[in-house]
């Protein structure tokens, strides 16, 4: 299970305190999340189970990362996958604050 940046244990960042500087810590899209932290989340799962490929089931928000990740193929996703499963991409983004929306 993915732990994505913004929730209670990703606030211990390096450089950007999420109580003093809000709009830089939370400054990050579907887009980057599949850049960087698909990536990472992938490895750290290949590596802690010593598996050469394995299976990425996304769910939501979860499912726009790993569709960002292997467009762009970030950190060579598509040769460490077995499997994508992809339950409930999002589709609707009205609440968001987006201007470009």
């Amino acid at each position: 299970m993915g732990n994505n940046r913004g929730n209670i244990y990703s606030r211990n960042h390096v450089s950007i305190n999420p109580d003093t500087d809000p709009s830089q810590f939370f400054d990050y899209s579907f887009f980057t999340l599949g850049q960087y932290d698909v990536p990472a989340q992938v490895d750290f799962v290949r590596k802690t189970t010593g598996f050469d490929k394995i299976t990425y089931i996304g769910h939501s928000q979860g499912t726009s990362q790993m569709y960002a990740a292997l467009s762009e193929n970030y950190g060579n996703i598509q040769d460490k996958l077995n499997l994508y499963v992809a339950f409930a991409p999002v589709v609707n983004l009205s609440e968001s604050s987006s201007k470009m929306l």
